[in-house]
């Protein structure tokens, strides 16, 4: 119970923090949140779970969010929404190139939450 309250806890600062660093005027289309989460391997489940969670969290600010899997990111996404979060639940998950991009390139603010940072590392 309390490693669930502790990622409450870690996802509600990420929210805060990203929605306060970014600029009214960032050039976003849609004025909404992008949720992407990884949707391979076993452990899968949970990170549809953690998505659905930070929703939750994301309707007390009333931002639209769309939710969606990191391996079906199309590239552009992250900059056409206000802020993006990535809920890595799989250990060393392998991303799609285009996030690696976008990441890299983009203005937009991103949030990683419980993400490997050794993924960046390697590329």
């Amino acid at each position: 119970m309390r490693h669930f309250r502790l990622i409450a806890v870690c996802i509600t600062l990420a929210v805060c923090v990203s929605l306060a660093v970014v600029p009214a005027a960032a050039g976003d289309a849609s004025g909404s949140a992008l949720i992407l989460y990884d949707s391979t391997g076993p452990w899968a489940w949970l990170g549809e779970i953690y998505a659905k969670q930070l929703a939750n969290i994301l309707g007390h600010f009333q931002l639209a969010h769309e939710i969606a899997p990191v391996e079906g990111y199309t590239s552009g996404a992250i900059d056409s929404h206000l802020a993006t979060f990535y809920i890595g639940s799989i250990y060393d998950n392998s991303l799609p190139r285009a996030v690696y991009c976008q990441c890299k390139d983009s203005l937009g603010s991103l949030s990683m939450i419980r993400a490997d940072t050794i993924i960046f590392e390697r590329r």
